[in-house]
């Protein structure tokens, strides 16, 4: 397992690993010392967190997939730390560079399509963005055009 974390995350880190392994959920976050799952697929339920932002997210989270993308997403919503299963160097490079904590068991050049015949639209889509807002607005404008979610849905969050 790859890590950069500190003591003070890493209790937190392991709970949330241990949930999202054996809870059925798409991810799990700590917020206000409570652990929460939630259920989707793919980017939405990390990009449904930054579009309704509440400000007591933030502590830890643990996703089974973290690419660049989904990185960018963890910065606007503020986690402190972050695990996944498969993480990017891409993803992970962001974290070091905004001392967010990262662990996981895989680090990868690049997050594959489902097919695995490409790359993943959403890191397609943020290739070329140099923050968490112009990746939002990215993410979104993907989500839309796949229809995974309406036109005017968190288009205030920016």
């Amino acid at each position: 397992m790859a890590t950069n974390s500190n003591k003070s995350l890493t209790d937190s880190l392991k709970e949330a690993e241990s949930l999202l392994r054996n809870g059925g959920f798409a991810l799990v976050y700590q917020s206000g010392g409570s652990f929460i799952g939630k259920t989707g697929n793919g980017i939405k339920p990390l990009f449904e967190m930054a579009a309704e932002k509440d400000p007591k997210t933030g502590e830890v989270l643990a996703d089974k997939v973290i690419g660049r993308a989904a990185a960018f997403l963890c910065l606007k919503i503020g986690f402190k730390a972050v695990f996944a299963f498969s993480m990017s160097e891409g993803a992970i490079k962001l974290f070091e560079t905004a001392g967010v904590e990262w662990s996981c068991v895989e680090k990868t050049d690049r997050i594959l399509n489902r097919r695995g015949d490409d790359l993943c639209p959403m890191e397609k889509a943020t290739m070329e963005c140099k923050n968490e807002e112009e990746a939002y607005l990215a993410i979104r404008r993907k989500l839309v055009e796949f229809g995974l979610i309406e036109e005017n849905y968190g288009k205030d969050q920016r």
